[in-house]
């Protein structure tokens, strides 16, 4: 017996000597522990390397996703053909004695595995479950299938550097019923090359070219160059990355035909748009000319013209046109320049090829500025009624121009056009619009989508009093106005109508119908920036918006057809401003005042001495300021009581601290000139802005009335040393105070908020986000259905309820942590949208908050320093913020007691 047990003692080192040297793991029974794939082959093609495993605990885990795994743990094969994805066949090379599985899925986990072969999807995954020989081992592998693409078009051609039009792509290259072409020149004909821009960049390509009038199978190969002559053939054929399905593509060549135009200039502006050709020029719709807008004044002589063609071997010339308004064309062409063109008439051009036979014909319609001369004048403006001082304005506008992206919509603009005239004073413009309509509509809810006229104004000029032209900074020298047929006021930007005296905008029908007439006067905005003066030019633009059936079909103008009014003041017409015999009145500018008095709120344990209130001014216009101080109970300067003797620059208001109280000042600030006896306004006024001097016997709270997702901001500065990971939980105190929120459902959210890129993230200085509600969400505070939840079961209302989450990567949802959560060595500052949001972001709600915190894990709280700006700026202080389009009112209250 002893033997025996001897010889097995000497069996099991053998076994283990063994193990040492094949690096097999054997269980105690002999049988393989490992579950190991060793190579993995797909429909016949082979992994070049196999997947590190997914673990049993892994895979079984609750979060585990397929679209989640690593790099390094997702294998990939390519297949060559669809066919193979059906009944696939599967190999492995496994661990000894492994049991091995498959399962086909899309994109999640599969449920069960079984045997191959499988069927496969493309861009699904095989998923391989592998058991030890014992069984104590279970591993998972994944490979994405990827079918190789089938695709045989192509995004582009060109030949000789000339861009081809393709054609239809076929399945041969026999059949294509939609060939494409290509125009070459003697000089690009001679081994010229084919480039192509490949819709799939695994495609292959070759290239055939046949002669003309010769016939036969094409020959394709690599070679990419040829010499072409005028009716060759050049074949492609595409071969997708399959290797399997294949595309055709015939272009013809022609040579010596190209007619289209390479560069226009007229008057040294280049024509963007040259519009269609035809092959006579009677036959090129006004709807299809090209067209140029002039924005100064062509020369007397005219302008001077430059064209060139794409084929150098082609013939260029041209004519404007002939007859009335010089629409006709011309019965012969040339190369004259310069040419005094007539507004609105046509440059025809005439292309003959380098064969000499092929001709082809544009026509560019020219718009010339327009300008006018606006006299002296102030109208009475009185509804239905025209005041005779009209009857002396002889200078007229006529608008009819259709706006170029209007002229396939003809309908209504072709029977409506208006007839203008205008007048100036001190106060503004005045403008007078006979509109001819045989219908007037104004059912659409939209301001431009009813039957209206529009004026619009540039007031911008520089010290040589050129018009300032620059695209944008549309309000701060212009404004447009719009009346419609009925006399309502619209426009931009908003601070233009809202300057209209309505008293002064009449708008009636004619009588006997037919069209209507607006009369109204627009105020000048920027005269303390850019001053009335005789001779003065401005931006003078005139616009009729053509409606029928709720829309608008037709844009007419009296210059700029470019449609482009309402977005900036760029291609206005000019007016120069005349007061003839008569003397511009002088009025006063409003003073320009530098320093505003400053409120402050006064708190128990605040020193309580009444504060200096002070306020600066200057004239610009060199005349005399003076103060004159006034109070108020409320937030307005309306219903103000003058402060006696308070006429300085400097107020100190006598004010009580035994109580809470709202007190309300500011300074009226007047500049005056001398009278020169000329019936201007020689005082201009202008009110500070009002300074709040609150004082409240207790506390004060932040009292919030909200709605929709807008929620107040909160900044954090961290302490030196400090860093984000040191805070673990985000808490604050709040209070319900309107009844109706417990019929509401909301929620109570903290979120990063702010404008910093996401790749700053992490960096030390400022640290915020700003995106989507749900994708910004950093926490959920109360995640039920109804705001009940943040104010106790018991529903009681006005009690202070301390709320608090966790603010650490795990266990919060809604956020993707790699874009939107700090890195653990941020140091701030941090801001946070703290606060209740309504639902449907309609309900609004009336909340009080205070002692927000951040809170180490220790307990120890750091307190929000500031409230925020409007959000998105970093420059903080007791100010509005938005998140989104509702801006929350804020208020500091006393803190309210419980009833």
């Amino acid at each position: 017996m002893k033997k025996a047990t001897l010889k097995k003692g000497i069996a099991v080192i053998v076994a283990i000597a063994a193990l040492a040297f094949t690096g097999c793991p054997i269980s105690d029974d002999g049988q393989n522990v490992e579950a190991k794939l060793t190579g993995i082959t797909v429909a016949g093609t082979s992994l070049a390397a196999v997947p590190d495993p997914v673990s049993r605990q892994d895979w079984e885990s609750a979060e585990f996703d397929l679209l989640g795994l690593e790099s390094n743990q997702l294998g990939q094969v390519v297949i060559d053909q669809e066919s193979q994805l059906s009944n696939a066949a599967i190999a492995v090379t496994a661990s000894s004695g492994a049991t091995v599985k498959y399962a086909a899925a899309d994109f999640e986990k599969p449920s069960a595995f079984g045997s191959s072969p499988l069927t496969l999807s493309n861009n699904g995954y095989l998923c391989i479950q592998v058991s030890s020989e014992d069984g104590k081992t279970v591993n998972y592998y994944v490979v994405e299938i990827k079918l190789k693409n089938t695709i045989t078009t192509l995004t582009s051609v060109t030949v000789g550097g000339i861009t081809a039009v393709t054609g239809a792509s076929g399945a041969a290259y026999t059949g294509i019923t939609s060939p494409g072409s290509v125009g070459l020149s003697a000089s690009t004909k001679t081994n010229a090359k084919v480039e192509v821009v490949k819709a799939n960049p695994n495609q292959t390509v070759q290239y055939a070219k046949v002669a003309a009038g010769t016939s036969g199978a094409p020959a394709f190969g690599a070679a990419d160059t040829f010499s072409f002559e005028d009716g060759d053939i050049l074949y492609i054929e595409v071969t997708a990355e399959n290797g399997v399905n294949k595309g055709y593509y015939k272009i013809g060549v022609e040579v010596g035909r190209d007619t289209s135009l390479s560069s226009v200039t007229i008057g040294g502006i280049a024509v963007i748009n040259t519009g269609t050709s035809a092959a006579a020029a009677a036959d090129v719709p006004d709807a299809e000319a090209g067209s140029i807008l002039f924005t100064t004044a062509m020369p007397s002589e005219g302008y001077a013209v430059a064209i060139t063609a794409t084929d150098p071997g082609a013939a260029v010339k041209w004519a404007q046109g002939t007859g009335t308004a010089s629409q006709t064309a011309p019965s012969a062409y040339g190369t004259t320049t310069p040419i005094p063109f007539v507004d609105e008439g046509f440059l025809f051009i005439e292309v003959t090829a380098a064969n000499t036979t092929t001709k082809a014909y544009y026509k560019i319609k020219i718009n010339l500025l327009m300008s006018a001369t606006i006299k002296y004048g102030s109208p009475t403006i009185t509804s239905g009624t025209v005041d005779i001082l009209w009857d002396s304005v002889t200078e007229t506008y006529r608008i009819a121009k259709v706006s170029a992206d209007q002229l396939s919509s003809l309908e209504n603009t072709q029977t409506t056009f208006g007839v203008a005239k205008a007048l100036f004073d001190e106060d503004g413009l005045y403008i007078y619009v006979d509109v001819t309509d045989p219908s007037i509509d104004l059912t659409n809810t939209s301001f431009h989508a009813k039957d209206s006229v529009e004026l619009f104004i540039n007031e911008g000029v520089d010290t040589n009093g050129t018009l300032i032209k620059d695209p944008v900074d549309y309000d701060t020298k212009g404004g447009q106005y719009r009346v419609d047929a009925a006399g309502t006021i619209s426009g931009n930007p908003d601070a233009a109508p809202a300057a209209m005296n309505a008293q002064k905008v009449s708008a009636w029908t004619k009588t006997g119908g037919g069209g209507y007439i607006v009369i109204f006067q627009a105020p000048w905005r920027f005269t303390d920036s850019y001053p009335l003066a005789n001779g003065k030019k401005i931006g003078f633009e005139l616009q009729i918006n053509a409606c029928s059936a709720g829309a608008r079909d037709g844009i007419l103008v009296w210059n700029n057809v470019a449609n482009t009014n309402y977005r900036n003041v760029t291609n206005y017409g000019e007016a120069r401003l005349d007061t003839g015999s008569g003397t511009l009145k002088v009025n006063a500018k409003a003073p320009d005042i530098t320093t505003h008095p400053a409120g402050r709120t006064y708190v128990p344990g605040d020193e309580q001495t009444n504060p200096e209130l002070t306020v600066a001014a200057t004239s610009t216009d060199g005349g005399t300021i003076t103060y004159q101080w006034y109070s108020n109970t409320e937030n307005s300067v309306t219903g103000g009581t003058m402060i006696s003797g308070a006429t300085q620059a400097a107020y100190t208001p006598a004010i009580s601290f035994t109580q809470n109280g709202s007190y309300y000042f500011w300074a009226e600030v007047k500049n005056s000139i001398a009278d020169n006896s000329d019936g201007g306004n020689k005082i201009a006024v202008r009110n500070s802005s009002i300074a709040l001097i609150q004082v409240s016997t207790v506390a004060l709270v932040e009292k919030i009335y909200t709605g929709g997702s807008s929620v107040p901001a909160y900044r954090f500065t961290l302490p030196a040393g400090a860093q984000w990971s040191d805070y673990t939980k985000l808490t604050f105190s709040v209070m319900i105070a309107d009844q109706e929120v417990l019929d509401m459902s909301s929620n109570v959210r903290a979120h990063i908020v702010g404008n910093v890129p996401a790749a700053d993230i992490g960096n030390n200085g400022i640290w915020n986000k700003q995106s989507g509600w749900g994708d910004a969400r950093l926490v959920t505070i109360s995640n039920g259905g109804s705001t009940k939840s943040i104010v106790g079961e018991d529903y009681e209302l006005y009690t202070w309820k301390v709320l608090e989450n966790s603010i650490t990567n795990t266990g919060n949802s809604g956020y993707v942590p790699a874009t939107y959560y700090p890195a653990a060595d941020a140091t701030g500052p941090f801001f946070f949208g703290l606060g209740i949001t309504g639902q449907n972001n309609t309900t609004f709600v009336t909340y009080y908050i205070k002692d927000v915190a951040l809170v180490k894990s220790d307990g120890t709280k750091l307190p929000s320093d500031d409230i925020g700006a409007p959000f998105g700026n970093t420059t903080l202080g007791q100010l509005k913020c938005q998140l989104t389009s509702v801006i929350p009112e804020r208020t500091l209250e006393p803190e309210p007691s419980a009833p």
